[in-house]
Formats: structure tokens, C-alpha cells, sequence
């Protein structure tokens, strides 16, 4: 739909798109050299017009719209005609969770908005039978007046006259007061129940973050302790591990070393058996060889002492 423009400032309709009215009240603000915060909040404002002043004031309790800078204004407005969707990451269980807890807010601010909607109808119809009843009323005082006139009645008369139209501006007053008492109430209740619910969804957002940060440190701190201890039990393991190594191999080179030793000492006596058994073997045959000599030097000389005898005996025969 198309701008309507006031003294040259565009308002903006109910049925008008709140973000392209911004850019285009943003494209007034350069096209006028209006720089200040304060000129743009009131050119801001009065863009607005009273629907949506209402809507800006009902955002922004307990503060008043002036008290405000124009950039929280207009975030206040674009956050209501314009909420962003929330963010969902996929495969995560909880933050689906959040998500439809928040989609199931927002509904609920959606009802009650649409609450406050037909209570507002509501109230528009009762003021609209009240102002009926007035002018009834009013019809009925004239006619009161026409008759007290016919009648000439006199100052008692107007003094009833008056009685009755200060009667019935007491209740009027009453009536409508009641009526601008309750919509009060329920657009106080509404905005409550609006800042309530985003309120809870910033805090909510913050304790997400928070939480998500405090379990990060939580699982470093938490597998730097783990690391630590398994560090210390893994020494202390290779440690046993390296002294048991240690003992089973010098048990084998000890048990390998006595088996060398038998083994050498066996080689050492075989050998040394050898060397006295070839010692005796010569030792043995230089006695046999001692001995026959002996023995055929005795032999010798008895046979030559027989010889002698025999020759010495032969040649005294011969003699």
C-alpha cells in the first residue's frame, strides 16, 4: 500500500509494511538533513499515528516514549511487527525444545493479544450502547424540559432538571471512568503478560549461553584433571612394567649364564680328561718302554754271564 504523507512526513497505515515505512521515514530523514535524536524520535512519532502510538507506549511501560532514543524505538516496533524467527540447529535435542517452548510463547502472546482485542471491541461496543444511553437520556431530559416548560413548573422544577442531568453526569461519568478503568487494566495486563514473556526469553537466551560456556569449561577442566591422573597411573605402570622387564631378563641371562657355566665346565672337564688321558697314555707307554729296556738289560746280562760261564768252561775243556 501506498504512504500517506502528513506536512510532508509519511505515516504509517495498519495495513502498511513496518520495515519498508522505516526505510522510507529513514530516506525523509536524509532528504531533510534531520541528523538529532531528538527531531527523528518526534518525526518518528508523529509518523506513527495514534494506533501505533498506543502500540509503542504498551511496548515501552513503564517508560514513556520520550524517555526513549529513536533507535530503541524503532527496535521496539520491528521486534513487534517484525519478531525473527528462532534459530534452530539440527540434531540438537534441547534447543528443538527451547524452539517450541518459544513458538508456544509466542502463541500464547498471540492469544493474548487477540484477547485484548475483543476486549477492546468489547469496550468500543459498551461506550458506543453508553453514548446511546446518553443521547436516551438526554432525549428523555428534554423531554422532561419540554414538559417542566408546559407545565410552568418553576424553579422547583429546574432545580429537578438539574438534579437529574447532574445524576445522570455522575453516572455517565461512573460508567465511562469504570470502562476506561477496565480497558487500562487489560492493556496493562497484555503489555505484562508481552514484556513478561520477552523478558523471560532474553534471560532465558543469556542462561543458555551461560550454561553452554560453563559446560565447556567444565569438560576442559574436567579431561585436563583426567589427563593428569591417567599421565601419573600410565608412569607408574611403565614403571612397574620396566622393573618387571628388567628382573624376567636378567632371571633369563642369570638362568642362560648358568647354563653357560655347566656348559663350559663340562667342556673344561672333558677337555682336562682328555689331556690327562693322553699324559698317562705316554706317561704309560714310556714306562712299558722303561721297563722292557730294563727287563732285556737283566735278560743280557745273565745271558752273558752264561755265555762267560759256558766260554770260561769250554776253554778249560779245551785246555
Amino acid at each position: 500500500m501506498a504512504f500517506q504523507i502528513v506536512e510532508n512526513v509519511p505515516q504509517l497505515d495498519s495495513g502498511c509494511n513496518f520495515e519498508k515505512w522505516t526505510k522510507v521515514l529513514e530516506a525523509y530523514f536524509i532528504s531533510n538533513d534531520i541528523a538529532a535524536e531528538e527531531k527523528k524520535r518526534a518525526w518518528f512519532i508523529l509518523g506513527l499515528g495514534r494506533e501505533g502510538y498506543q502500540t509503542l507506549r504498551m511496548l515501552l511501560l513503564p517508560a514513556a516514549p520520550t524517555d526513549k532514543m529513536y533507535e530503541e524505538c524503532k527496535e521496539a516496533l520491528m521486534a513487534h511487527f517484525s519478531p525473527k524467527p528462532p534459530r534452530v540447529s539440527r540434531g540438537k535435542e534441547p534447543e528443538l525444545k527451547r524452539a517450541e517452548s518459544l513458538s508456544k510463547d509466542q502463541g500464547q502472546v498471540q492469544k493474548d493479544k487477540g484477547q485484548v482485542q475483543k476486549d477492546k471491541g468489547q469496550v468500543q461496543r459498551d461506550t458506543s450502547q453508553v453514548q446511546r444511553d446518553t443521547s436516551q437520556v438526554q432525549n428523555d431530559t428534554g423531554q422532561v424540559l419540554r414538559d417542566k416548560g408546559q407545565m410552568q413548573s418553576g424553579r422547583s422544577q429546574r432545580q429537578r432538571e438539574i438534579a437529574i442531568q447532574r445524576a445522570t453526569l455522575a453516572i455517565q461519568a461512573a460508567f465511562r471512568g469504570m470502562n476506561v478503568r477496565r480497558e487500562i487494566r487489560n492493556k496493562q495486563k497484555a503489555a505484562t503478560v508481552i514484556q513478561a514473556a520477552f523478558r523471560r526469553h532474553r534471560v532465558y537466551r543469556q542462561y543458555k549461553a551461560m550454561r553452554l560456556a560453563a559446560i565447556i569449561v567444565q569438560t576442559h577442566y574436567r579431561a585436563h584433571l583426567q589427563m593428569e591422573s591417567d599421565c601419573k597411573t600410565y608412569m607408574k605402570v611403565r614403571r612397574s612394567v620396566v622393573l618387571h622387564q628388567a628382573a624376567y631378563r636378567g632371571m633369563l641371562v642369570r638362568r642362560q649364564l648358568r647354563g653357560m657355566h655347566k656348559s663350559v665346565k663340562v667342556i673344561q672337564t672333558y677337555y682336562q680328561m682328555y689331556k690327562q688321558r693322553q699324559y698317562f697314555k705316554k706317561l704309560r707307554r714310556s714306562a712299558i718302554a722303561v721297563q722292557q729296556r730294563y727287563r732285556a738289560c737283566q735278560i743280557r746280562d745273565v745271558q752273558v754271564r752264561q755265555y762267560k760261564s759256558l766260554r770260561e768252561a769250554v776253554v778249560c775243556i779245551q785246555a
